[in-house]
């Protein structure tokens, strides 16, 4: 999820403490920030979050990320474009990894049905080794 904040072709929205703001409740600084270049102040966290979701539910933004007071992310939403787009590509990956697994089942018989030989041909030169001494 976190590579989804660094992709540039994601527009994300981010709700979190202001950087000046207090430590105790009472005196918290709320911002909502996009990636179109908006903020939004408020001095409560809910009304940051309606407006990120409003942004969300509009579909100008694929992903908002809440952050906590302390600054860990809290949760990532998703628009409901984005999130089937994101399926999508999950499918793909799915799909391809199904198709390179078994490419790498026959990769791995050849490996070690050559080990076995090598195996073998040790054993055999290390009867040749005993009976020339």
């Amino acid at each position: 999820m976190i590579e989804y904040l660094e992709d540039e072709s994601v527009v994300c929205g981010k709700v979190y403490r202001h950087i000046n703001s207090g430590s105790d409740k009472a005196n918290r600084i709320w911002v909502y920030s996009n990636d179109l270049g908006e903020q939004y102040l408020s001095g409560d966290k809910y009304s940051c979050q309606k407006k990120a979701s409003q942004d969300l539910r509009a579909c100008r933004l694929d992903l908002v990320v809440e952050y906590t007071a302390v600054g860990n992310i809290h949760k990532f939403e998703f628009s409901d474009a984005f999130q089937s787009q994101n399926m999508n590509d999950l499918l793909r990956k799915l799909k391809y990894a199904r198709g390179n697994a078994g490419q790498l089942e026959k990769e791995l018989k050849e490996v070690r049905e050559e080990r076995d030989h090598l195996r073998r041909m040790l054993g055999v030169i290390q009867e040749y080794i005993k009976e020339g001494l």
